[in-house]
């Protein structure tokens, strides 16, 4: 079996949130310190420099993860990733818990042990993306 490589997948973003989930995961459980944000907390220009994509390129990668969070009954791993200089604000249209607001929600998701959790495959992003109407 050969490895694949991310490169290899053009910009299909089903591949960008298979990318983008282990490096949340790891921001998750590690708790590395941005500046000017929480401990755990990660900027978008920061999680689109780790996958090579721009900042505003992230929306469905993370709703892609967000709703695998949901479907999983996990908490919303995608909540993470917020606004540079924003006291930690996610941007609008991130997928929270209906119970939470997205500091509770941030707070269920620094507190889980996300490496007990596989990264999802590329057939489960696949399909949760398609399944997914995202405004269009």
């Amino acid at each position: 079996m050969a490895l694949e490589y991310f490169q290899d997948r053009g910009e299909e973003v089903s591949w960008r949130a298979i990318q983008l989930w282990p490096i949340l995961a790891a921001a998750a459980v590690f708790k590395p310190e941005e500046q000017g944000l929480s401990a755990g907390l990660i900027s978008y220009t920061e999680a689109g420099r780790w996958i090579g994509l721009p900042a505003f390129g992230l929306s469905r990668p993370l709703g892609i993860i967000g709703m695998i969070c949901e479907h999983e009954q996990l908490p919303r791993l995608n909540a993470i990733v917020v606004k540079k200089n924003s006291t930690n604000v996610p941007g609008s249209g991130v997928i929270l818990a209906p119970e939470n607001d997205y500091s509770e929600e941030q707070s269920n998701v620094l507190a889980y042990e996300w490496f007990s959790v596989g990264v999802p495959d590329i057939q489960y992003a696949r399909y949760v993306n398609e399944a997914t109407k995202w405004g269009c």
